[in-house]
């Protein structure tokens, strides 16, 4: 007799990590559940913010989210631990097949997800954002390709060039990461040195939406 049950929908967790984001987080939220809406009958999703102790009413803003949406959380960090620790949270809360890590300031674009998500499908266990142009000055620019020459020097594994933290990853990726005990982990470094077959999103990266910057280089 055939198998009639139908299979289980998979998870993807959307992870952002938020320091003072009160003026992006609503807008952030609504552009990230556009950008997925046509997978909805494919896809379970969770979203997981991370407030790395903001000052602001970020928190009380993603306690109204979840109050609204089951399937937000809200996670406040008592302290600020600084931002690759807030990700990395974020990340080891993840419950789902797949983890996608986008920032709160929508210099990100969320309408990107759901190619990011085709790469997975096609097998690929980090698929990562490859920033092609920025709005910048030129000092940065500079410091940018310094601090690049910097990290390829420094590193034993081949770390891809203007590539942030706006990433896929799969959850054998996210199993190998959560063995990693460093404090204050390189998070691209580490997912470089876990290897398994990664793929390239090119994008322009934007200003910030609102608010102040308060993450550095890259």
């Amino acid at each position: 007799m055939p198998d009639t049950e139908p299979k289980a929908r998979r998870l993807i967790s959307i992870v952002t990590p938020c320091y003072n984001e009160e003026a992006n987080v609503n807008t952030h939220f609504a552009r990230v559940t556009a950008a997925l809406a046509p997978l909805n009958d494919k896809y379970n999703f969770e979203f997981i913010y991370t407030d790395n102790c903001s000052q602001d009413r970020t928190f009380a803003l993603l306690g109204e989210l979840s109050a609204k949406h089951p399937n937000v959380r809200g996670i406040r960090i008592s302290r600020n631990i600084g931002a690759a620790r807030a990700m990395m949270m974020g990340l080891q809360a993840a419950k789902g097949d797949a983890a996608m890590l986008i920032q709160a300031d929508l210099q990100d674009p969320p309408e990107l997800i759901p190619e990011f998500i085709r790469g997975w499908e096609e097998g690929f266990d980090v698929v990562y954002g490859e920033i092609k142009e920025r709005e910048e000055g030129l000092l940065m620019r500079s410091l940018r390709k310094l601090y690049y020459k910097i990290v390829a020097k420094l590193s034993d594994v081949a770390i891809p060039e203007n590539a942030g933290d706006f990433r896929l990853t799969s959850r054998r990726v996210l199993e190998a990461l959560s063995h990693y005990n460093e404090y204050d982990l390189y998070l691209r470094g580490a997912i470089a040195h876990i290897g398994y077959i990664q793929k390239a999103i090119p994008f322009v990266r934007a200003d910030r939406a609102g608010g102040r910057s308060s993450s550095h280089l890259p």
